[in-house]
This record gives C-alpha cells, structure tokens and sequence, in this order.
C-alpha cells in the first residue's frame, strides 16, 4: 500500500529495497510501476529504489494538477497483494477501478474484499 500512498503524497518517495519484490507471485515492483504508470503517475525503478511523484488529494483535486488517478481496467497478475493495492488505489480514481483476478486476495486475506467494502460509504461501494 505504501506505494499507492505514495502517489498522495506531495514530493518524490524514494523506496528502497525493490528488488527483493521480483521474486514473488508476480514480479511485483515491475507490476506497481506498470500500474502506477497506467494511473497516470510518474513513477520508475533506479537500481534497487522505486521513485514515485506524488500530488496530495487535495492538489489532484485542482485543475491545474494532474488530477485524480486513472480508473479502468487492470490486471492484478494473480497477486492477492496488487488486489488490495488496486482497490486502495480506486479511492481515488476518476473511475471505477476494475481488476480482472480480485478472487486470488484470498490466498492471505480472504476477508479482505469484504471488509473493504464494509468500511466504505455505501456511495463508493
């Protein structure tokens, strides 16, 4: 989720440590740049540090800022944990967020998508 936040904060986020994300389900750090991109953040991989541009809600809110991340569809590469990023993501979406895979979730929160839209105004859900 850390890297969702990220692109609501102002400034640059610097994460380090990313390499050791290529090894899971999915190669995970490629997947949330690819992600990040299609949202319409500026986002990369530099060595072993993922570097996001941030804009804070309220300035994706202004007209002259980029604006609110890009909804659509997205792949969740059958990765519960790009699931639960996809759907935080979607709180801050132009539009509806659609993931093609929200099932695999299961393997370490089955809950999750429950909670989830338990916790939501029912406007959003």
């Amino acid at each position: 989720f850390l890297k969702i936040f990220a692109a609501f904060c102002e400034g640059t986020s610097c994460l380090e440590g990313v390499g050791r994300l290529s090894n899971k389900e999915s190669d995970r750090a490629k997947a949330i740049i690819e992600m990040l991109t299609q949202m319409g953040v500026n986002a990369s991989i530099e060595g072993d540090e993922m570097v996001i541009e941030g804009h804070s809600l309220a300035q994706r809110l202004l007209a002259s800022a980029p604006g609110l991340l890009r909804g659509g569809s997205y792949t969740s590469r059958h990765d519960h944990r790009m699931v639960m990023a996809l759907k935080v993501a979607a709180l801050g979406a132009d539009s509806p967020v659609v993931i093609d895979d929200e099932a695999c979730v299961a393997k370490s929160f089955p809950q999750f998508l429950e909670l989830f839209d338990s916790v939501l105004p029912k406007t959003l859900v």
